[in-house]
């Protein structure tokens, strides 16, 4: 049986920090009918590639222009791994919490410790990321989060970075500052 050679490192970062993109731009209708094993997968590909990235930074080998590469594969992988994060959370076992896009079962309910602890993580992620690259989105992303860990003081604060920092046609913004007001 042949087996594939493996792809050299100059391309596989950029191909697993593509896939992961890619997957982060799945609407919330596309995660509810992705496969859970498979995020799993994908998740757990992006932990360890966060991993590699930080290791292959700090090799005193690689060219500057590479290690700038590095860097930026770096922040994009964990910015996107925490929305992927958010995301799955969102549309799977959250899902029960949300009525429509509004997240009315808060309520009454909340995460389990489970749930909590694996949308913790992800915040770990986007708040790093945050000190290396803030951006709307981002800070969207972190409102959101702690909305559904019913963190409405800190999910207020982000949710206004995001009005400072968004774009025109961003409504998203806005919106979790009002959601996380009520």
């Amino acid at each position: 049986l042949d087996t594939k050679p493996a792809l050299p490192e100059a391309i596989r970062f950029p191909a697993r920090v593509a896939r992961l993109a890619a997957l982060a731009k799945y609407t919330d209708s596309d995660w509810a009918v992705f496969p859970a094993m498979r995020a799993k997968l994908v998740i757990d590909d992006a932990e360890q590639l966060v991993k590699d990235l930080r290791a292959a930074e700090s090799q005193t080998t690689i060219s500057p222009h590479d290690r700038r590469l590095v860097r930026y594969m770096y922040i994009e992988a964990l910015h996107t791994i925490g929305h992927v994060e958010l995301l799955r959370t969102k549309t799977g076992s959250a899902r029960r919490l949300y009525e429509g896009q509004r997240p009315i079962g808060l309520v009454n309910g909340a995460l389990t410790d489970d749930e909590s602890r694996d949308l913790r993580h992800a915040v770990s992620w986007m708040l790093t990321c945050e000190q290396l690259a803030p951006d709307c989105n981002l800070y969207c992303d972190l409102a959101e989060s702690y909305l559904l860990l019913k963190e409405f003081g800190l999910a207020q604060g982000y949710a206004r970075h995001a009005t400072l920092k968004k774009k025109p046609a961003d409504e998203r913004a806005y919106y979790l500052a009002t959601e996380s007001f009520f």
